[in-house]
């Protein structure tokens, strides 16, 4: 019953959504899906203070860049595909929120990308059917979309390889035990060299992203399926704020990323920013 509780709640809440009542976990524990979501919510503000506030830093990005196939690979491993009414509102508040501030927004923003991947997921792995050479097929194609994609919509169709990536690892396929480690280590090589594409990254750098990501994959791939429902005791400060961080992803998502955007259209002193299309408060004592 306690697995089975456990499981409804993370089939509730994939990624950004978690059930609101967790009265079923004892006070003085956490889930390991509570400690996922909420390294990868660390992780991620790193990775925007860096784009919204210290763009010339690569560093924050290159660290930040870690949360993605978390984030990613957790679509595809829920249950859930439910398009959620404050999923979409969340997505249509950051759209009005650019829009209001006199901002692209393009690419929009990764909750659309979520929607997306919910809802096309499923239909392309019947297409593939436990068939290897479908799947090599979607994902060349996929791969090769990328860069087109990633314009409109955040990590465009990459973000659809690492939800096969966990979608794999959840259901199998078929009779190739290796498939989803497999897919997995192609993933994350493919996600490292994307990036260094698009930042210029330095070679640390690119080995942060790669050793970073490979490690989340490890564990993703290796120990979520062996262990789903695994509690883990700390002490209560720590385990309210892993809670709090755990089943409020997306309200911290949505609000931070609306304060970092008023608050660089504030400090560049116009609304219109163009000064620079990011704030560095580094300017300001140079």
């Amino acid at each position: 019953m306690r697995g089975a509780s456990i499981d409804h709640q993370w089939r509730r809440g994939a990624w950004l959504l978690t059930s609101r009542s967790a009265s079923f976990v004892q006070h003085d524990t956490i889930t390991i899906y509570d400690i996922l979501k909420s390294l990868a919510l660390i992780l991620m503000i790193i990775d925007h203070i860096g784009y919204y506030f210290y763009p010339d830093e690569l560093w924050f990005r290159a660290v930040g860049r870690i949360c993605v196939p978390i984030w990613l690979f957790l679509i595809g491993y829920a249950r859930t595909r439910r398009i959620d009414v404050f999923l979409l509102g969340g997505a249509a508040l950051l759209i009005a929120a650019d829009a209001a501030l006199m901002r692209s927004p393009l690419p929009l923003n990764i909750l659309v990308t979520i929607l997306l991947v919910r809802v096309s997921l499923n239909p392309l792995m019947r297409w593939i059917d436990n068939s290897d050479t479908k799947l090599l097929i979607a994902t060349m194609v996929l791969c090769v979309l990328f860069p087109v994609t990633s314009v409109l919509i955040e990590y465009g169709t990459l973000a659809l390889v690492f939800g096969i990536s966990g979608y794999v690892v959840r259901n199998g396929f078929g009779k190739m035990t290796a498939v989803p480690l497999l897919y997995a280590a192609f993933t994350v090589a493919t996600f490292t060299v994307t990036q260094h594409h698009l930042f210029d990254f330095s070679m640390a750098q690119n080995m942060l992203i790669f050793a970073g990501s490979s490690a989340a994959m490890v564990a993703l791939v290796r120990y979520l399926p062996q262990h789903p429902s695994i509690t883990i005791q700390v002490s209560t400060p720590v385990q309210k704020t892993l809670r709090f961080l755990g089943t409020r992803t997306l309200e911290i998502y949505v609000v931070h990323l609306i304060l970092f955007k008023i608050a660089v259209a504030l400090l560049c002193g116009c609304l219109r920013c163009s000064c620079h299309p990011h704030f560095n408060p580094l300017s300001l004592v140079s």
